[in-house]
C-alpha cells in the first residue's frame, strides 16, 4: 500500500527536511510541496483527495488551523508540522489525526507513519464490508458507520458532506469526490448532478 502526500509550509528548509524523510520511508509518495495554503487548497481541488496532509500551523495570510476545516476534506489524515508546542490542543481542535514538532525526528516522525497506516488498514478492511459505509467523523480519529440501505441521499455543501439517512443527517468533512470514489466499486449510488449522490433505489 503506497500513501499519497503533500507538504505546506512558507519555509524552503522545512520543505526539505519533511522530503527527506518522506522519501526514506517506505510507502510513502509526495505528490506535492507548496509553500501557502492558498495554492494546496487551489491544487486540492482540481487534483482531489490525498491520503495526507503535513501543514505548518505559522504561517503567512492563512495558518494550517484556519485551514484545517477544509484540508480535512482533502484527505485522510491531517498531521501538522510545528515549532510551537502551544499550538497542539489548537490542532486537535481542528480534528488533526496528529502532530510532530520542528525539527523533526525521524523515530517519531515513522511512530506518526506507522499509526497512520494501521488505521488505514482498518478502514480498507470496514470500507469491504458489503453493507456498511465508513466516513470520517467530526472528532480527532472518529469514524461514522452508516449502512448503505439507509442512505436517502448524499450532498457536498462547502467545505464538508451531508449524508442523509432515514436516522437523521450526518456529516464528515471528506469531499465529494473521497465519498464517491468510496463508493465507485459498489454500484449502488449515482450522481445527479455536482453536488448530489442519490442511490439507485429510493
Amino acid at each position: 500500500m503506497e500513501l499519497s502526500c503533500i507538504i505546506i509550509d512558507d519555509e524552503e528548509h522545512a520543505i526539505s527536511e519533511a522530503q527527506d524523510l518522506i522519501e526514506i520511508t517506505p510507502g510513502l509518495k509526495l505528490t506535492r510541496s507548496f509553500r501557502n495554503v492558498t495554492d494546496a487548497i487551489n491544487f486540492l481541488r482540481e487534483f482531489g483527495e490525498v491520503d495526507i496532509i503535513f501543514s505548518d500551523i505559522s504561517m503567512p495570510n492563512i495558518d494550517g488551523i484556519e485551514a484545517g476545516k477544509i484540508l480535512n476534506a482533502y484527505c485522510s489524515f491531517l498531521i501538522y508540522i510545528t515549532a510551537h508546542r502551544h499550538y497542539t490542543e489548537d490542532a486537535f481542535g481542528v480534528w488533526a489525526s496528529g502532530y510532530l514538532l520542528k525539527p523533526l525526528s525521524r523515530s517519531k516522525f515513522i511512530k506518526e507513519i506507522d499509526q497512520v497506516f494501521a488505521k488505514k488498514n482498518k478502514i480498507i478492511r470496514l470500507d469491504e464490508k458489503d453493507n456498511i459505509l465508513f466516513v470520517k467523523g467530526s472528532h480527532k480519529n472518529s469514524f461514522i458507520r452508516i449502512e448503505y440501505n439507509n442512505i436517502i441521499y448524499i450532498s457536498s455543501m462547502l467545505n464538508y458532506v451531508n449524508i442523509s439517512t432515514i436516522h437523521g443527517m450526518k456529516v464528515t468533512y471528506m469531499g465529494l469526490k473521497s465519498i464517491e470514489k468510496k463508493l465507485a466499486n459498489k454500484n449502488k449510488f449515482f450522481r445527479i448532478s455536482k453536488t448530489k449522490l442519490y442511490p439507485w433505489t429510493i
